[in-house]
């Protein structure tokens, strides 16, 4: 366990593994300040300097009187900052780097559409205009009238018209290029779907077994804690939902290896100095 921690209120510092802050302060401001380089607090900015939490600090990092917890779901994400494994995890590897490959976003119709539909109808007026025009010029060459100027704005009407239909019929290609593209990230939705599935499926059964295997050594530690807070302990009977929270998230710190200091504003604990022995990791007391 690191002994660098720092913590800074309202311009006071404080430093050491076991802190105690007696300033009034939201302690969920610290618990953000922890998962973050510093939040602005109304009229304090808050700093804490930690390595980074792993995820089952959602659960155990803030531990307070009034909180609920999930306790298999925390007792598996702390098996896993402990080096618990299961047999799921090559196969939820796999399907992680599945899901990675596939493209999130679908491909944009709305650009070869609207293209499209501009050069088309570009291509319709052009043509209507080159029809005037060789009306025009057969009516001129009819009465021996000057035919030049009119032939070389028909030849620049021309160019332009195949120009357009080039660019349209392109366009065209572009539309049914994305609409089969489409087709093919329907069918890759899909697939993501069936792996999203078949990833929390994995994800419920590797959670389950870290439960399994790492539930006497969470039961050790809350008869453990129960001791040290004088509570009555849990039977071995109960059920892990039956344990109280604040002693099963005491419990799950002393199980969990991790660096981030806990925040604790309960009444179990008489002091940071003697959570941070008993718990083996760094502590912030509000």
């Amino acid at each position: 366990m690191s002994e660098t921690l720092a913590v800074q209120v309202a311009g006071d510092r404080y430093t050491g593994r076991a802190i105690e802050i007696r300033q009034s302060i939201d302690p969920q401001l610290v618990v953000e300040a922890s998962r973050k380089a510093g939040v602005q607090a109304a009229k304090a900015e808050i700093r804490v300097e930690a390595p980074p939490p792993p995820p089952v600090y959602e659960h155990v990092g803030y531990v307070h009187n009034e909180m609920g917890l999930q306790i298999r779901t925390a007792l598996a994400k702390a098996a896993r900052t402990v080096g618990g494994e299961t047999a799921y995890d090559d196969s939820l590897t796999t399907v992680n780097k599945k899901l990675a490959a596939l493209d999130p976003e679908p491909p944009d119709q709305e650009y070869h559409r609207r293209r499209q539909e501009t050069k088309t109808a570009e291509a319709r007026r052009l043509k209507e205009q080159a029809a005037m025009l060789r009306g025009q010029l057969a009516a001129r060459s009819e009465y021996g009238l000057e035919t030049e100027s009119t032939k070389a704005e028909l030849r620049d009407v021309l160019a332009a018209l195949s120009e357009a239909e080039t660019t349209a019929q392109a366009a065209r290609q572009g539309v049914d290029q994305t609409q089969q593209a489409m087709r093919e990230y329907r069918d890759r939705q899909e697939q993501r779907f069936r792996l999203e599935d078949k990833r929390a499926n994995l994800e419920r059964k590797a959670r389950a077994s870290l439960v399994e295997q790492y539930t006497p050594e969470f039961r050790k530690h809350v008869q453990t804690v129960s001791t040290l807070v004088e509570q009555e302990p849990a039977t071995p009977e109960a059920a892990l939902e039956a344990i109280d929270p604040v002693i099963a998230a005491l419990a799950l710190i002393r199980l969990a290896s991790f660096e981030t200091p806990v925040v604790l504003s309960c009444s179990q604990v008489e002091s940071a100095e003697i959570a941070a022995e008993k718990l083996d990791t760094a502590i912030i007391r509000i």
